[in-house]
């Protein structure tokens, strides 16, 4: 029965992202537009979790923002965008690549290998795939698997197509593999935001004003091989239109060997850039404990100096 289940909804994803891929281009906007309002309206459990999270860092009183409804528009737009340009790359208009591309080469030629940070902010998919073009193809994204194995072999079918090399998280030699790629001159992509997996592999630090166990891979990665870091968003413009956003944090041959100091660094670029493009970023994770704000009422805006324009 369960492989049956499995199966049939296999099959339901393939139809779906054949749908994204081949739906013209009215219609796909129309279809952005629809999960956009399906997003905002029928998923109240995690619009109720984006409300807790976004009044706790911001400080905003219960009731006084409809950024979490900005914010619930982004997430279904962008994850329909993302899947649809992976297919279809020639359709999606990316501005910044350039500035991106030099300042990875400039990285690379220093021999030390790249560590590219970033956060679920914008699309972290096409993140990806900039960071793939930039390094011409050496480099490596961490994948993690979904609980449903039907999920996982349709990301990874889709994320072959954009020929993205990937290390898997929970494979036994992922440490050995991480720092292979990197010593091997390559460039390798983390998610800061990304709780760490026990959460006892991670230190404490201050994020968006919470105390929160931070990722320590590509701190230690970098110490062992004094290798560069850089901050890498693709942020949504319009649609099928984004702008890389990349920053410097590491050089290459530094000889800094403190790992909480290193992540913090890091950490401080990610959250500079949640602050600046908020609404892009995927506050429905509980990443802290905080109550439910579930049957909080929300009507008014935010403050337009916390928020970047809505683009749909």
């Amino acid at each position: 029965m369960k492989r049956r289940s499995q199966g049939f909804l296999t099959a339901i994803l393939s139809a779906f992202l054949f749908l994204i891929r081949y739906l013209p281009t009215p219609l796909f906007r129309f279809l952005v537009v629809t999960a956009g309002f399906i997003s905002r309206h029928l998923n109240t459990k995690a619009r109720a979790t984006a409300r807790s999270n976004i009044q706790t860092v911001f400080g905003i009183p219960p009731g006084a923002t409809t950024y979490d409804q900005e914010v619930m528009t982004n997430i279904s737009a962008v994850a329909l965008e993302s899947i649809r340009a992976g297919y279809a790359p020639g359709k999606l208009r990316i501005d910044g690549y350039q500035e991106l591309k030099s300042l990875v080469d400039r990285n690379l030629a220093a021999g030390k290998g790249l560590i590219f940070v970033t956060a679920h902010l914008g699309s972290w998919e096409l993140t990806s795939l900039v960071c793939h073009w930039a390094c011409g193809g050496s480099y490596y994204g961490l994948a993690k698997s979904s609980k449903t194995a039907a999920v996982t072999t349709a990301l990874k079918k889709w994320r072959k197509i954009m020929n993205i090399k990937q290390l898997w998280t929970d494979h036994p030699d992922l440490i050995q593999n991480m720092v292979k790629v990197v010593k091997d001159g390559n460039g390798i992509g983390f998610a800061m935001d990304q709780k760490p997996d026990p959460v006892k592999s991670g230190v404490e630090v201050k994020f968006l004003g919470q105390p929160t166990p931070i990722v320590t891979g590509p701190a230690w990665i970098s110490a062992q091989n004094a290798a560069p870091v850089m901050s890498v968003f693709v942020i949504r413009q319009g649609p099928m239109h984004y702008k890389v956003v990349a920053q410097q944090i590491i050089p290459p041959n530094h000889q800094e060997k403190n790992l909480v100091k290193l992540t913090e660094i890091m950490t401080r670029e990610v959250e500079k850039a949640i602050y600046k493009y908020g609404n892009q970023w995927v506050w429905t994770y509980r990443r802290w404990s905080l109550p439910d704000a579930a049957d909080q009422a929300v009507n008014e805006q935010l403050p337009l100096d916390l928020v970047d324009p809505e683009v749909t």
